[in-house]
């Protein structure tokens, strides 16, 4: 009884790493793009002037 519930929490808490990871690649995948488009917003704005 005890070892399927000890089996049961060690795939959950590898679901939660790979969810994790998950979220923090989307993160800062969603971070570059950001910054990369405020950086070319910033040169357009510049080249107009």
């Amino acid at each position: 009884m005890n070892h399927t519930v000890r089996l049961q929490n060690e795939s959950i808490m590898r679901l939660s790493m790979q969810q994790a990871y998950l979220i923090s690649d989307i993160v800062v995948v969603s971070y570059r793009i950001s910054t990369s488009y405020r950086i070319g917003y910033r040169r357009r704005i510049v080249s107009d002037i």
